[in-house]
């Protein structure tokens, strides 16, 4: 140990006691008390356990977007085709069209044929057909 001379200058070197230097040693390997670890531990696990379900969420949340996005492309994707149907129904339904069909098949303009009997005219036909035999 250094001797102090009076001059505040200088430091003087400090011996610890052997029971404080037993006592320092004690206190240091001792460590934290079981409940304290207990609750370090228990905090961990809430942590663990609230990230796993923001995890999940923000997963289950990704997941529900890509099939929002699949719908509205299959969406657009009938759409589409139901455009191009409602083209093709009025372009075949159109009278144009239907006549000249009509036709080609051999079918003539009604203006040059009969008309058929309709079902009340047909039973005023076959009455009429009666009495003539019978007549």
């Amino acid at each position: 140990m250094m001797e102090n001379r009076g001059s505040a200058a200088r430091a003087v070197a400090f011996e610890e006691t052997a029971v404080e230097k037993k006592r320092r040693r004690l206190l240091q390997a001792r460590g934290l008390p079981a409940g304290e670890k207990l609750l370090y531990l228990f905090s961990v696990v809430v942590c663990v356990a609230l990230a796993a379900l923001v995890i999940s969420q923000y997963a289950e949340v990704t997941e529900l977007n890509v099939e929002i996005q699949k719908v509205e492309e299959e969406t657009k994707r009938i759409q589409e085709i139901n455009r191009q149907l409602e083209a093709e129904k009025n372009m075949l339904s159109s009278g144009e069209r239907i006549r000249r069909f009509a036709e080609m098949k051999g079918m003539v303009p009604a203006e040059n044929v009969k008309p058929f009997p309709s079902s009340g005219d047909r039973k005023n036909l076959s009455e009429q057909a009666d009495r003539d035999k019978q007549g």
